[in-house]
């Protein structure tokens, strides 16, 4: 087992030292949002350990159990498939005299320290030092590390029997492809839960389980009697899981548990009932999108982007000392900024898509005012219904006004006729193609002033909410038509310049960087 954990050791290390210069930008960018954004995270999750009352303790750590295993999990899979199906290297361990059982140790132990247990291992010194503090006693950090190392362990066993259950019925591809796009939800799914539950975390854990004899004692308030039980249990489960994890998943691959094809595909229809070549492009492009996960997986995350707006604006949890701001504001200005950063990411990357197979475009008897009008009527109608469902769902959950929605809706429609072209256009100048990695569509620089652009708008929602309410705390009718005019005669002169920018960039043609 320890040469193959070398090796492995060896690959990730060659692996590191070989980034490309966009996946660098890209890490650097992520440590420094890490940078502003964690130490915030780890104080508020300290705090509400060290402050919370102990009657909901055991329920608080149902909700981080349940949550980092369904996220990490989802995320894991995506990772299993990799390493198990999609890696060559599989392939070249099986031709030397390895044992499989040490094989699937070694990637096993590789798959924990490199992908759970670093966001485990965190979470449980967090715990662990607030539980110290609280109590008085070391006890909590040991008991707690040791919890939240089996977690990890059982988080990959699910991973595990996610992948035996989906490859029943698709291949390992298609698995990736679907977590993927679950993955996508799995990233918000806490933020969902806390704004949704009246935004307050409190109000999410008084409808948990209490399962006060399970932590009580191990984790929280210790005993060292109970302490000890449970860490020898702890320890025992942890190595039974790991060994039997091994077994299980050796049987698997030997018993044909896991398809390499998934299910025969049906004969598709192939009748095409279009009336014009607008219809056609536009029927494309829909079939497109609802033929595989990836699709979705490319878009997904820009849609619930719009919801950390929310979150900003009037969640206590996020903006202490402001839970009074007027829901009719929040709701109207993020109207604007949530259309504006899923309009621009979205259609941006459903244009840069058109890149893979622009040779076969170029080739057919097409106008590029045919391409480029059917793409702004197939990124209208999947992001502005979306959209408006969501302010809907808002308007029911808060106490929105029927006002606050209507003027909601229309400014939904004016932002996304003007952004949706501004989008188009950076789909259309910066398209990528890369085999390797098909949701990656745009260069590495736009997407980075893309990113700076929704970190504008998001943090400037409050302040823009102020504008459509009066000093009475009530919607400012007159201004609010006045920018409704302004934005009318804005949206409409913006869509005329910009779309037929981008006509002429279809007509002089895409100029694709290839990777990969």
């Amino acid at each position: 087992m320890f040469p193959i954990l070398k090796v492995e050791i060896q690959s990730a290390v060659n692996y590191l030292k070989n980034l490309r210069t966009q996946t660098i930008v890209s890490l650097v960018i992520i440590a420094l949002f890490a940078v502003i954004f964690l130490p915030l995270i780890i104080i508020t999750m300290f705090n509400f350990l060290l402050l919370a009352e102990e009657s909901i303790l055991s329920s608080i750590m149902v909700m981080i159990s349940v949550l980092i295993m369904i996220i990490l999990s989802l995320i894991t899979v995506n990772r299993i498939v990799k390493d198990m199906f999609m890696n060559e290297n599989m392939q070249l361990y099986l031709t030397f005299p390895v044992k499989a059982v040490e094989l699937l140790r070694a990637k096993f132990i590789m798959q924990l320290f490199t992908g759970i247990l670093p966001v485990t291992i965190p979470i449980g010194l967090i715990v662990g030092v607030a539980f110290t503090f609280r109590y008085s006693s070391i006890l909590p950090l040991v008991s707690a590390i040791l919890y939240f190392m089996l977690l990890s362990i059982l988080t990959l066993g699910l991973s595990y029997i996610i992948v035996f259950l989906v490859t029943k019925v698709a291949s390992p591809k298609k698995v990736s492809e679907i977590l993927t796009f679950i993955g996508g939800f799995a990233a918000v799914l806490p933020y969902l839960i806390i704004t949704f539950g009246v935004v307050n975390i409190e109000t999410v854990i008084k409808y948990l389980p209490n399962p006060a004899g399970l932590y009580e004692g191990f984790i929280y308030n210790v005993n060292l009697l109970e302490f000890t039980v449970f860490t020898l249990l702890s320890i025992i489960l942890s190595i039974i899981i790991f060994v039997s994890l091994t077994q299980v998943v050796k049987n698997g691959f030997l018993k044909g548990w896991i398809t390499t094809s998934g299910r025969s595909r049906k004969a598709g229809s192939t009748s095409l009932d279009v009336n014009s070549v607008k219809g056609a492009l536009l029927q494309k492009d829909i079939k497109m999108t609802l033929r595989d996960f990836k699709e979705w997986a490319a878009v997904l995350p820009q849609y619930f982007i719009p919801f950390v707006v929310y979150f900003v604006a009037y969640n206590p949890v996020a903006s202490d000392g402001y839970p009074e701001m007027n829901m009719d504001g929040v709701i109207i200005s993020v109207s604007i900024t949530g259309t504006v950063i899923i309009s621009i990411f979205v259609s941006a990357s459903n244009t840069a898509r058109d890149a893979r197979h622009y040779s076969m475009m170029r080739a057919l008897p097409l106008k590029a005012a045919d391409i480029v009008d059917s793409k702004f009527i197939y990124n209208f109608i999947t992001i502005v219904p979306v959209y408006m469902l969501m302010s809907l769902g808002v308007f029911l959950f808060t106490d929105v006004s029927a006002a606050g929605l209507f003027y909601s809706l229309v400014f939904i429609l004016m932002t996304a006729l003007a952004v949706i072209p501004i989008g188009m256009w950076f789909g259309a100048k910066f398209p990528v193609v890369n085999t390797n990695k098909p949701t990656e569509r745009m260069d590495t620089g736009a997407s980075i002033i893309m990113m700076i652009v929704i970190l504008i708008l998001i943090f400037s929602t409050g302040f823009m909410s102020n504008v459509f309410i009066d000093a009475d705390g009530d919607i400012n009718h007159r201004m609010t038509g006045i920018m409704g005019v302004v934005m009318l005669a804005l949206s409409a002169g913006i869509y005329f310049i910009v779309t037929k920018t981008v006509k002429n960039i279809y007509h002089r043609g895409l100029k694709i960087v290839y990777k990969g």
